[in-house]
């Protein structure tokens, strides 16, 4: 067990050897030293560890007062705890006095050894309570120090403690710096985000994380240091007993920005085709579902083009599939640069591809495509030199199902081949 160190300063040597035998013979793993003056005192905190001062009032030259006002001044010194020692004639005009100066208790001359005990032995388990507790913290504060997720304690109206983590990413120098600007976790949020929001009270947001507890809540906050919007998961639990009327609550924000793009780099691969860099077969099918029911809901116009590249086999025969997947590629850009911007464009499969348009006027679709058909049959592709393409129109009807209308597409494309393709066909 650590030992305690107390420092009695008092000019009366008796005073002092009495003190120093009471505290001794009554308390262990305690040390007690002396000293006759105010300034001797003030060397000795100076060169050793003090965790107690029984102090006399008055003394020559400097008295306790001007002492105590000396170390409260001084921010290596002011947690040491003074006790004065004070003849009873003065205890009343001078507690008071001590107290202000930030004295925790007195002693009254001349002392009774069971209340001189009792008093010391409550300090030193209050100092060793306290210095557990403060292993604990450090301990604690250590480790959020050396996490990588931003850590704050809030309760329903301050922010009370943050990480270095979190100190760091919205560029305060320590605590003090981020609570005279913020009181709010919320002020950081950049963005809505379904239910959070930036203008969320402490109280409001402990209650939305509780009560969502199982999800993942996501919120975006902007780094200063990469100067970009990052993502989090955001997480609390509760601090503090049920008893307890203020309660306090760690936040954790876990960054997940990197997993963040690769779920959306996946997400865009799974319906990109791979060659074209246009949307897949799927993309097609749950884009497809949506407008047509959306359509068929609404009462608006849906048109499909499907189009087709004229004797490709041929060209992979006679060329090699390089040369075959140059073809589709180049042809793929010169439709997506000619179809409106509104257009759905996707590979159906093979050499053949999709188009859902959403515009009203069926004469301007047939105009686009017979246009983009020309450009097609103009271009010079390299090696092969000229190709053609079939394209076949429909447009959706009030009494279609989703099966009818691809059905009747594919007819329109065929229709186009067996006119000697080449060809725009409506149906």
């Amino acid at each position: 067990m650590d030992i305690y160190n107390i420092l009695i300063v008092d000019d009366s040597r008796s005073i002092r050897a009495l003190l120093t035998e009471v505290i001794s013979n009554n308390l262990s793993n305690v040390k007690v030293n002396g000293v006759k003056s105010s300034e001797e005192a003030l060397s000795y905190i100076d060169e050793k560890k003090v965790d107690l001062i029984l102090l006399d009032i008055n003394m020559p030259v400097m008295n306790g007062f001007e002492f105590a006002k000396i170390i409260k001044e001084n921010k290596k010194l002011n947690q040491i705890p003074i006790i004065f020692i004070t003849a009873s004639s003065q205890a009343n005009e001078f507690v008071q006095k001590g107290f202000d100066l930030g004295a925790i208790d007195y002693i009254k001359k001349p002392f009774e050894e069971i209340l001189l005990t009792n008093k010391i032995k409550a300090y030193v388990k209050l100092f060793r309570k306290e210095k557990e507790l403060k292993k604990t913290y450090d301990m604690v504060s250590n480790i959020l120090a050396h996490m990588d997720n931003l850590i704050c304690i809030i309760d329903d109206t301050n922010i009370k403690q943050a990480n270095k983590t979190f100190l760091d990413f919205f560029g305060f120098n320590d605590l003090e710096e981020l609570q005279l600007k913020h009181s709010k976790i919320s002020d950081f949020f950049i963005l809505e985000d379904g239910c959070l929001s930036n203008e969320m009270s402490n109280e409001s947001l402990i209650n939305h994380l509780l009560e969502h507890s199982n999800s993942d809540i996501k919120i975006r906050l902007y780094d200063e240091n990469s100067l970009e919007d990052r993502t989090f998961i955001v997480k609390t639990s509760c601090m503090s007993k049920e008893t307890e009327k203020i309660k306090e609550y760690i936040i954790s924000l876990t960054d997940i920005t990197e997993t963040e793009k690769l779920k959306k780099s996946y997400q865009i691969q799974s319906v990109i085709d791979p060659l074209t860099q246009i949307y897949n077969r799927q993309a097609f099918n749950d884009k497809y579902m949506k407008e047509f029911y959306n359509a068929k809901a609404t009462k608006k116009k849906l048109t499909l083009i499907m189009a087709d590249i004229d004797h490709f086999k041929s060209i992979n025969d006679n060329f090699g599939h390089l040369i075959g997947d140059y073809v589709l590629k180049e042809y793929c850009k010169i439709i997506d640069k000619s179809i409106p911007n509104s257009c759905f464009f996707a590979r159906w499969g093979g050499e053949e591809f999709i188009i859902i348009a959403k515009n009203d006027n069926l004469e301007e679709i047939q105009k686009t495509i017979e246009k983009t058909r020309v450009i097609i049959e103009e271009y010079n592709f390299l090696h092969i030199g000229h190709i053609t393409s079939s394209f076949g129109i429909t447009r959706m009807r009030e009494e279609d199902s989703e099966n009818d209308l691809l059905v009747r597409l594919d007819k329109s494309l065929y229709s186009a081949k067996k006119e000697g393709r080449n060809k725009v066909v409506l149906i």
